[in-house]
């Protein structure tokens, strides 16, 4: 309990930092985001666990409602994973919608780092020996990271996101990509 204060303070002097660096410049309004990366989709079915990576993309639409937040949706591909499970060779694809928070640390900066959580909706395709089976399902999401402000309407973004599903489904991706307001 005594290590608290050397991850409070740390905390407490960005979240400081960021609320003074807030009145240089502000960012509100509507923005547009996209990013290409990679993925993983686990799923576990009792003992045996899916595991795979693939392909991911994102685009999205938020409105920055201050300096240091920021309200989206999103739309997510994880795209098609392969692993075999007990002999059979299994894909799954997972697609879905999110809506997230994000909240924006050392704003008005050429470089701002932000946390994320929200909740999504996805679809998984399964597909095992020729069959498919679809279902969806609900997933709370967290993630993170760093826009580099390239002007005043552009950022070059990097994020990372992990998805964790009703059914012991989870998935990730990290991305690169861009975000522009408008």
């Amino acid at each position: 309990m005594k290590h608290v204060r050397y991850v409070f303070v740390p905390l407490a002097l960005i979240l400081f930092m960021s609320t003074a660096q807030a009145q240089g410049e502000d960012r509100a309004g509507w923005a547009i985001n996209t990013g290409i990366g990679g993925a993983i989709i686990r799923d576990e079915d009792g003992s045996v666990t899916f595991r795979g990576n693939s392909f991911a993309y994102n685009v999205g639409v938020e409105y920055r409602t201050r300096s240091a937040i920021a309200i989206g949706f999103s739309y997510f591909d994880l795209g098609t994973a392969n692993d075999t499970i007990g002999g059979v060779d299994t894909d799954i694809s997972v697609d879905g919608v999110d809506f997230h928070v994000r909240f924006i640390f050392a704003p008005g900066g050429k470089t701002e780092w932000y946390a994320l959580v929200g909740s999504a909706v996805y679809d998984a395709d399964v597909s095992t020996g020729g069959s498919f089976a679809l279902f969806g399902e609900g997933a709370w999401e967290i993630g993170g990271g760093v826009d580099f402000h390239t002007s005043e309407r552009a950022a070059i973004r990097f994020q990372a996101r992990f998805l964790n599903g009703e059914r012991d489904e989870s998935g990730g991706f990290a991305t690169l990509g861009f975000n522009w307001r408008f």
